[in-house]
């Protein structure tokens, strides 16, 4: 199966996850007062670590499978994986729950009962990417949302305003989701909790659980720091402004997040091919695709305008702040796509890590620099926008650049986005502005990139 059709597999796949992200973005701050949406942000903050809790062993498995097929997997090893990571998990969540009903914290305890849901999902999810079944992915990937996206709507419909109810039904989404995956895995490759002589005695074996802990952890540690970076701006909204400044931040996140749903995809989608070829020319090629496809991408940005202008006005000031995020997209494309890629094909997980605290010290360093000096919250996106274009063109330890690349890369970006921002100054229709953007866009696209375009279309020159 090629690129190429795994791409748009696993894209039309995320259709549905798109959907449902532009109802969570759009419709819930709708519904929601600006109080309670910073509260259900501030509880989807603090959920991107819930990933994490599994200690680095989702990291590991997928090193372990990377690059294999289904048949070169043994089904007693990964289900005696299977059956520990469930029973990890459990003592994981039950610890949440218990100090979340001690201390009374409606925010932990939620966040306890998400834990297995959430985790046991990654770990299908990252055993389907790790052996190239993108097809089972695209399934996966789709259950969650379309679920979550029926229960808000029925929700919304009734009118109720908790955000603890939306919450829920997240949760809610994610168990039906482990259900349906159980049952379906277990069918298809005779997958159950039974465990036989030969998996107790894997069981008993901690070496082997040791070796996989430990493939994963520094991954794990770093996809902590990692996740820190990209969350920068919204960490330095909710601690250096009020609720309403964290709640328009947020807003403005959740209009890009269609296109991070994207960014995700084809960061699952690259790794298999990166684990079989990483030589620099390979990568770099990936990386052209990636900033030709980012690069149409920035033209969402004025279908969000609209709706903004149309639906949310008490969050219009969230549109300069999304039209800086939007620009970060090419940018974040690539280090989610090809470098962390990188990073784990080729086992330098403690690189990872370094390379990933430094650039966090910087973008925090300068978040709080120009958040001072401007006092605004586009001060903030900014930063993280300059922050991610920093990693982008200067990758510490994932491969040497030549510096007629670099050139070719910074002229490109200023190209790009300069075009963006002429586009969004100018006093159009959105037909006009999209017109204008797409166009321009293949114009600047073709002159940088026109072999590789030509050769993916299949266009003889």
């Amino acid at each position: 199966m090629g690129l190429k059709k795994d791409l748009l597999r696993v894209s039309g796949a995320n259709l549905v996850v798109m959907l449902s992200s532009i109802v969570n973005g759009i419709v819930l701050p709708y519904v929601l007062s600006i109080g309670s949406f910073s509260e259900l942000k501030t509880y989807t903050l603090y959920a991107s670590f819930i990933g994490f809790l599994h200690l680095g062993f989702v990291d590991g498995l997928n090193i372990k499978y990377g690059g294999k097929t289904r048949e070169d997997i043994d089904k007693v090893e990964f289900n005696s994986f299977h059956n520990f990571f469930i029973t990890f998990q459990l003592i994981i969540l039950s610890l949440f729950v218990g100090i979340g009903l001690i201390i009374n914290n409606n925010i932990i305890l939620l966040l306890g009962l998400a834990i297995l849901p959430i985790n046991l999902q990654s770990f299908f999810l990252y055993y389907f990417q790790a052996i190239g079944e993108f097809k089972e992915y695209s399934k996966t990937t789709i259950l969650v949302p379309l679920i979550n996206l029926v229960l808000t709507l029925i929700l919304v419909f009734i009118e109720v305003v908790d955000y603890r109810v939306y919450i829920i039904s997240t949760i809610i989404s994610y168990l039906i989701s482990i259900l349906f995956l159980e049952r379906n895995y277990r069918i298809y490759s005779n997958f159950s909790f039974v465990i036989d002589k030969k998996s107790l005695a894997l069981k008993g074996s901690f070496k082997l659980y040791k070796a996989i802990f430990m493939s994963g952890f520094f991954i794990m540690l770093g996809n902590v720091l990692f996740t820190m970076f990209f969350d920068i701006g919204k960490w330095g909204a909710k601690f250096l402004t009020n609720n309403e400044g964290f709640a328009k931040y947020s807003l403005g996140i959740s209009l890009i997040g269609f296109v991070m749903i994207f960014i995700g995809a084809i960061n699952k989608t690259f790794y298999p091919y990166i684990s079989r070829n990483n030589k620099v020319e390979q990568i770099l090629k990936y990386k052209n695709i990636l900033y030709i496809i980012s690069s149409f991408s920035l033209a969402g940005f004025f279908f969000l305008q609209i709706i903004i202008k149309t639906f949310l006005p008490k969050y219009i000031d969230s549109l300069p702040i999304t039209a800086v995020l939007m620009t970060s997209i090419p940018g974040m494309m690539i280090i989610k796509s090809i470098y962390i890629n990188l990073y784990k094909v080729q086992k330098k997980e403690k690189k990872f890590l370094y390379d990933t605290l430094i650039y966090l010290m910087f973008a925090v360093l300068l978040n709080i620099i120009l958040y001072f000096y401007l006092e605004s919250l586009i001060s903030i996106a900014i930063a993280s926008v300059i922050s991610i274009y920093i990693w982008t063109i200067f990758p510490i330890s994932c491969f040497k650049i030549k510096k007629e690349e670099v050139s070719k890369e910074v002229l490109y970006l200023i190209s790009i986005l300069s075009l963006f921002w002429f586009v969004y100054m100018i006093h159009h229709t959105l037909f006009i502005k999209i017109t204008v953007l797409t166009i321009s866009m293949l114009f600047i696209n073709i002159i940088f990139f026109k072999k590789l375009i030509f050769n993916i279309l299949n266009i003889k020159v």
